[in-house]
């Protein structure tokens, strides 16, 4: 009786618990909805925070982006200028502005590309003619937007189920191969071994250590390649590139701090060099030598773009890859991973691609609440409290009536073990109580009475060959 008052009461606490669980979720799924609601009216209306007139819009850093000086903010408000809405080839221009909080997942802009790729790698068998080079930057693109490209566009990440293929591409290919599908937290396919990649990576340098064609190291090949390796050094063997790297960059680095191409100032390959540096959490290559991001400013125009010489045209591509730079700096400054460790970006920004029916949980919690003729509109949260409490009480059912028939297991028991004591056939000093005095006896119980079990044959044993039976007053003879 005691275990069936316990069990009772456990029961009626999960109940319990089941209704509040229903009801806080009815009001999540309220709260929910209201924060939606409010996201909608602010799309409906156009107020996205940038002010409507014709001037270049002030950048918008994401909660918890980096503080920016005025070469990043100016170099931001150049790119979203000359690239408003960011299509297939600006993946660049889109990673720069992303991880250095100069936009954020929920933008148009972002959401304008995110939402044109994933459609069209939706409806396509492969990648084509695109490289692995393409596919890589819009890997990483789309996961700097908190996509999971695993889930959202596995053609793209089978595109490097092929190493060969890979490798014949060229180094760059591989290094920014090894930042997808490591840093950058990407599921990489089967047969594709990141640190064998690493390895031969690592090993393709050129004599001098540096990285470049034709056995010729140059500034920007040999920082791309030293970006990479950067986060596989726990490799003995890629220890040893990065080292080789790292040295030929200190030895080639000019007097006043930068990096030159072809004999001239370049600033893709200061950009490139300040990246590795930032991903080596590094800010110069020896004590004393200047710190290349300080060089940056040279190729920044008044207009805030950057340019590869003082007479050249705004260059696009080189103005996101120095706020790339610019942003590496900040997020060391900051303590915050390097650019492209993106452990940091909140995932996910979209679930699957526009044809997944799958409704995520606060899109259910969302919706309309279910009207039942007779009765109040209920919202999805109490339909859950309803559903919880109904199934508690069928297993408080349940567990009632094996209760009972236990109850009246026990009360047949002890009327039989009164009837022992009075016939004198229960031994001294057992107790009427005594569950296990009683246990030692075969039987079973058929309606009201005591029956000895059937044999293998399903009958009662009888004749000279059955067991000794016993007669208990008022029941049926039993086996021993």
């Amino acid at each position: 009786m005691r275990t069936l008052k316990r069990l009772a009461a456990l029961l009626a606490v999960l109940l319990l618990a089941g209704m509040l669980c229903g009801a806080g979720a009815g009001v999540s799924g309220s709260f929910l909805a209201m924060e939606n609601s409010g996201r909608r009216a602010l799309e409906a209306t156009g107020d996205s925070g940038v002010s409507g007139d014709d001037s270049t819009p002030e950048p918008q850093p994401a909660a918890g982006g980096l503080e920016m000086d005025w070469r990043g903010t100016s170099a931001t408000a150049f790119l979203r200028e000359k690239v408003p809405e960011p299509a297939l080839g600006d993946e660049l221009v889109l990673f720069a502005l992303l991880r250095s909080g100069q936009a954020t997942a929920d933008e148009a802009m972002v959401e304008g590309y995110v939402t044109a790729r994933l459609e069209a790698l939706a409806e396509a068998e492969d990648t084509g003619k695109q490289t692995r080079r393409e596919s890589a930057w819009q890997m990483l693109a789309l996961s700097a937007a908190g996509v999971n490209v695993n889930i959202d566009a596995p053609v793209l990440v089978n595109h490097f189920s092929d190493m060969e293929a890979l490798n014949a591409e060229g180094t760059d290919a591989m290094r920014l191969a090894l930042l997808v599908f490591g840093p950058a937290g990407v599921t990489p396919p089967e047969g594709f071994d990141a640190v064998l990649l690493a390895q031969h990576l690592a090993g393709a340098r050129n004599l001098d250590g540096g990285y470049g064609a034709e056995g010729v190291s140059d500034p920007v090949n040999t920082a791309r390649a030293l970006q990479a390796l950067a986060f596989y050094r726990n490799d003995d063997a890629v220890e040893d590139g990065v080292a080789a790297a790292r040295a030929w960059l200190r030895q080639n680095q000019a007097p006043y701090g930068g990096f030159e191409m072809e004999g001239s100032p370049s600033g893709t390959a200061t950009a490139e060099s300040v990246i590795a540096l930032r991903c080596l959490t590094e800010t110069v290559l020896q004590q004393g030598a200047p710190d290349p991001a300080d060089l940056l400013r040279v190729f920044q125009n008044e207009v805030g773009a950057f340019v590869p010489d003082p007479d050249a045209k705004p260059d696009v591509e080189l103005t996101a890859l120095s706020l790339l730079a610019l942003a590496s700096t900040a997020r060391l400054d900051a303590q915050k991973v390097p650019v492209y460790r993106l452990s940091d970006v909140e995932r996910p920004a979209f679930t699957a691609a526009a044809d997944d029916t799958s409704e995520p949980l606060d899109k259910l919690l969302e919706e309309a609440p279910i009207s039942i003729p007779g009765l109040p509109p209920l919202s999805n949260g109490v339909l859950v409290a309803i559903l919880v409490g109904t199934v508690a009480l069928i297993v408080l059912l349940a567990a009632l009536v094996s209760g009972g028939r236990d109850m009246r297991r026990r009360k047949k028991r002890r009327q039989r073990m009164e009837e022992l004591r009075a016939s004198g056939q229960l031994p001294p000093g057992v107790d009427i109580d005594d569950e296990d005095w009683e246990l030692d006896i075969d039987y079973e119980y058929v309606g009201d009475e005591l029956e000895p079990p059937p044999d293998a044959a399903g009958q009662q044993p009888e004749g000279p060959d059955a067991p000794p039976t016993e007669h208990i007053p008022g029941g049926r003879p039993r086996r021993r």
